[in-house]
């Protein structure tokens, strides 16, 4: 209980600092908005940073992306391109630059810095969108969103270590906009008026709620490409092999992002699935294939922005070589941390699908 008390105290005093202005603080050489959270890790920052692109590509802006490019094997600015490794601009870039492939999406520690090189390299952009950037107070952003999740709201967390809140409560004043996120499709007005009356927002701030939409699973190989699978699949109980499968010729020219060209062949077999995931909070993923495809004969569990091992792609590949399942699932964030991986062989390529997701506001 002490610890979580000098670790308030401590995230307090260097807010109370930025604000009375003994720490420095300065505006970005372009308009900013910044999406964060109080939180470590697992409101979804990443897909709503995409959602405020699209909303502002739709309003005719022409916005980029900064990122910190966290667990990065690079320093400094770096400008994602058609040769871009996740190694390089890190999972959360990356799988921004793979759905976002028109906007440009930068990583640079130094905030102030990278805003000033995306001016200088692309004088297209009239506004920049931080990913995960609230707690960096040297800049002033000119409109904060501040996510919550809906199973844990931050005004019912505790600090690190015994919580998970890594910023002090107080701050959520600085948001303009708050988003409570992975709320339940089907979430009713009077809950909302619940959720509301548990954060308190003042006057100026408005609260939106956000559900997670998922796609059709797209195979992780770029030889057999985003062949969507039914979620009827197992209900043929006649397994087929799949040795047979058609190959696509008309490969990306970025070989180092999971393809998504549509294709008509759907697999209805009933196949037997395994579940991998390397994400903060895996469990509405993991309900999600539960719902739709049925009961997971293997589910495994990696920490948040793991980089899958010899070891890790063994135990996949074994899986499959011995017939415990037929197919892997994992999410599109771990798909842009497997494509350059090395051990990765094409026979388990043909054998992982990744599910993309898309934020709604409800």
């Amino acid at each position: 209980m002490i610890l979580d008390i000098l670790y308030g105290l401590v995230v307090w005093t260097r807010n109370r600092l930025y604000d009375l202005r003994v720490l420095s603080s300065y505006k970005g050489s372009l308009p900013t908005i910044v999406i964060g959270n109080l939180a470590i890790g697992g409101t979804g920052k990443t897909p709503h940073s995409e959602f405020i692109v699209r909303q502002l590509l739709a309003e005719g802006k022409h916005p980029a992306i900064l990122s910190r490019g966290y667990k990065r094997k690079t320093k400094g600015f770096l400008l994602a391109n058609a040769g871009s490794l996740t190694s390089d601009i890190g999972d959360e870039a990356m799988l921004l630059h793979f759905r976002l492939p028109d906007v440009p999406i930068a990583v640079c520690k130094d905030r102030l810095e990278g805003i000033e090189k995306i001016k200088e390299l692309c004088p297209e952009v009239d506004i920049v969108v931080l990913d995960d950037a609230m707690q960096y107070r040297r800049l002033q952003a000119d409109t904060t969103i501040l996510l919550t999740r809906y199973n844990h709201l931050y005004p019912q967390d505790a600090y690190l270590p015994w919580g998970t809140l890594r910023d002090h409560k107080g701050e959520s004043k600085r948001a303009q906009i708050i988003i409570v996120t992975g709320c339940p499709a089907n979430i009713s007005e009077a809950e909302k008026d619940l959720i509301c009356g548990t954060l308190q927002p003042a006057d100026n701030q408005e609260v939106l709620f956000s559900t997670i939409s998922y796609g059709k699973p797209s195979l992780l190989t770029a030889s057999v490409s985003n062949i969507p699978i039914d979620s009827d699949l197992r209900q043929n109980e006649n397994r087929s092999q799949n040795k047979n499968r058609p190959q696509n010729k008309n490969r990306s020219q970025n070989k180092n992002r999971p393809q998504n060209e549509d294709h008509s062949k759907k697999i209805t077999s009933s196949l037997r699935i395994g579940v991998f995931a390397g994400i903060a909070n895996p469990q509405s993923f993991v309900e999600y294939v539960k719902t739709t495809y049925g009961k997971p004969d293997i589910i495994h569990l990696f920490s948040d922005h793991h980089w899958y091992s010899a070891k890790d792609i063994q135990f996949f590949e074994n899986a499959i070589v011995s017939n415990t399942i037929d197919l892997w699932l994992t999410t599109e964030k771990d798909a842009v941390r497997l494509i350059n991986n090395h051990h990765l062989t094409p026979t388990l390529q043909n054998k992982i699908a990744y599910i993309p997701i898309e934020i709604k506001i409800i």
